[in-house]
């Protein structure tokens, strides 16, 4: 197909997604890429195991995202649906309002949870040597400093998602890693293991590129009408975003004992060094979840100015289209796995040694998450989440006691059994209401 004719054709959101998911696709392959390049680098400088508790000390940091109380996601959804009816005042004061709240938020949880850290034994929680006490307790401190920047930064990306020009966020976040990626190069060049630098250059560069950049873009006359001013703070708004933010904020609670449990449950189990393979394993497949995410994320706030503007006939057809490129990553997935020894073998070399068994599992685990997000992100922008909100907690009343049995029964293939069977029933229960929505026949709990 011509070019042209390829970006001519259809109305300005169908147009608008197709050039965010090509440029969307340039920015995020070159993050993979880094990624990639980032982990043999990585291992060489610290150990396998000090890889592992790195990993592992960075996703329970991460855990503090969920202190936004669902306010991203409300934030997005609000500031679309005001774009949808050009009210640009109102997207304004969301984008102020937003900003100021979570800076409240963060700064309060900064304080807080760098007291705490004083207090806690890391060595002791991981189940590891209490040689690594301070180097772990200052990792945590440069964690926790540079996440909570980030969560106040990062509004301007999420803006830029709700105005569904995700392409713009992802090229912040390719640039921020490409910084990394040099400063750490040179880092393995200059010194020996060094965890706390390590942990500096990977958090604090990505909030220094993010503000740079957005302080550029909401300098620029397209952008001028969102940039945030103190004067249009309007509190009155956070209960709009509240509304549907609660819902996410306790979803996203509930991901957190499903999925971000894991390293730590493995750390304790079966070692720092079980961690490392769990994560190499992933990132090989999360190649492709990633691509599919590429393509899912501007479908979010496109569905939210199609439902804004009651245009079913859209979002019955992007559906289709959204549903039949998420089947095709699965011979993908599997071309993947029966490849993934050779890949191996030219990615780390002799660092480390993989697990087949473990590979075929987390392929499986790759297609269920592909296939939950293709039903999910449609669901998300229109509002409609009371079912995944109520799986998602069904499943994270047992996540922690089942992973754990699963893991001392099967090792790390037992740690992904309960993400698997979680997708696999919200890939099922949102398919089913996603058509009831998009038929006008949803009533009762799936229209809501």
């Amino acid at each position: 197909m011509d070019v042209k004719v390829f970006f001519s054709r259809g109305n300005k959101r169908s147009l608008l997604i197709k050039k965010n998911i090509i440029a969307s696709f340039v920015f995020r392959a070159v993050s993979v890429l880094v990624s990639l390049l980032l982990v043999p680098l990585s291992i060489g400088f610290l150990s396998v195991d000090k890889y592992g508790l790195w990993l592992t000390l960075s996703s329970i940091i991460s855990w503090m995202a969920f202190f936004d109380f669902g306010l991203a996601h409300g934030f997005r959804n609000c500031f679309a649906k005001s774009v949808a009816n050009e009210d640009f005042k109102l997207a304004k004061s969301y984008v102020s309002t937003a900003y100021f709240v979570i800076a409240c938020i963060f700064t309060t949880l900064m304080f807080v949870t760098l007291f705490i850290n004083s207090f806690i034994d890391w060595t002791h929680i991981l189940n590891i040597s209490a040689e690594y006490t301070l180097e772990i307790r200052t990792v945590v401190q440069v964690l926790i400093v540079s996440f909570c920047i980030k969560n106040v930064v990062n509004i301007f990306c999420i803006m830029m998602n709700g105005y569904q020009r995700p392409a713009v966020s992802l090229g912040v976040v390719a640039l921020s890693d490409v910084f990394v990626l040099f400063l750490v190069y040179i880092v393995t060049l200059v010194s020996e293991q060094n965890m706390p630098l390590l942990a500096f250059i990977m958090s604090f560069v990505p909030c220094c590129i993010i503000l740079l950049v957005s302080i550029i873009v909401f300098s620029s006359d397209d952008y001028k009408k969102f940039r945030p001013d103190i004067r249009c703070i309007n509190l009155s708004l956070t209960k709009n975003i509240i509304g549907i933010g609660v819902q996410f904020f306790i979803i996203m609670m509930a991901m957190m004992f499903i999925f971000q449990f894991t390293n730590i449950i493995i750390t304790r189990e079966l070692g720092p060094s079980s961690v490392s393979l769990y994560n190499v394993t992933y990132k090989l497949f999360n190649v492709v979840v990633v691509v599919m995410t590429v393509v899912l994320n501007p479908f979010w706030s496109a569905f939210t100015d199609a439902y804004t503007k009651g245009d079913y006939s859209w979002m019955k057809n992007s559906f289709k289209k959204v549903e039949k490129l998420g089947l095709l990553t699965i011979p993908v997935i599997i071309l993947l796995l029966f490849a993934s020894e050779f890949i191996f073998d030219i990615w780390l070399g002799d660092k480390m040694e993989t697990d087949f068994a473990l590979t075929a599992v987390m392929s499986l685990y790759a297609i269920c998450r592909i296939m939950g997000q293709v039903y999910m992100y449609p669901l998300n922008g229109i509002g409609k989440i009371r079912l995944q909100l109520i799986t998602y907690i069904i499943f994270a009343v047992i996540a922690i006691p089942t992973i754990t049995y699963c893991t001392r029964m099967w090792g790390v293939i037992g740690a992904i059994i309960v993400p698997i069977l979680t997708f696999l029933i919200q890939c099922v229960v949102n398919r089913v209401q996603l058509l009831k929505i998009l038929n006008n026949r949803a009533k009762g709990i799936w229209n809501k």
